[in-house]
């Protein structure tokens, strides 16, 4: 955390943007142009297939990731609108199921995160929907976790299998 909200290392609970906005700095002469910026949401998952494509080998099926290559290149590439910890362009949301936290943070209106919308009634709509998203991604990349993440994640009664 480098200090960031009076915290210093990685064992702060949550996954403010000092703890997942990590800098991923790539040099390939001939294949990365120097001033390079991906936007899209990428993940460390991705650094593997591009290292195995950028190195013309194959990358393995069933390997979660995906080549940043397209985007280095500014090719049209059909990629995925988030990154694990489910942050998109205007809200992040988070969920930890021991004990259980659910965090859901406008990033427009409140870029520093210090108010969370998951407490909040009006926003428990969004916070659902944003929990299945979050559901089906990990569904489909085949985490065995999903199972055992409630549906609701705001229901009391409903519980996390241990």
């Amino acid at each position: 955390m480098v200090g960031a909200r009076g915290c210093i290392g990685k064992s702060v609970v949550g996954f403010y943007d000092d703890l997942v906005r990590i800098p991923l700095l790539m040099r390939l002469p001939g294949v990365i142009k120097p001033g390079t910026v991906v936007r899209q949401p990428v993940s460390q998952m991705d650094v593997m297939p591009t290292i195995l494509d950028c190195a013309g080998q194959p990358v393995p099926e069933k390997l979660h990731g995906c080549s940043l290559r397209p985007l280095i290149e500014g090719r049209d590439a059909m990629w995925r609108d988030h990154a694990f910890c489910r942050r998109a362009d205007r809200c992040k949301y988070g969920f930890g199921p021991k004990p259980r936290v659910v965090a859901l943070y406008d990033l427009q209106a409140d870029p520093e995160e210090n108010k969370n919308l998951a407490d909040m009634p009006r926003h428990a709509g969004l916070a659902r929907q944003t929990h299945r998203r979050l559901l089906d991604v990990m569904k489909a990349d085949g985490d065995p976790f999903a199972a055992k993440l409630p549906d609701d994640p705001l229901a009391q009664s409903s519980r996390v299998t241990p």
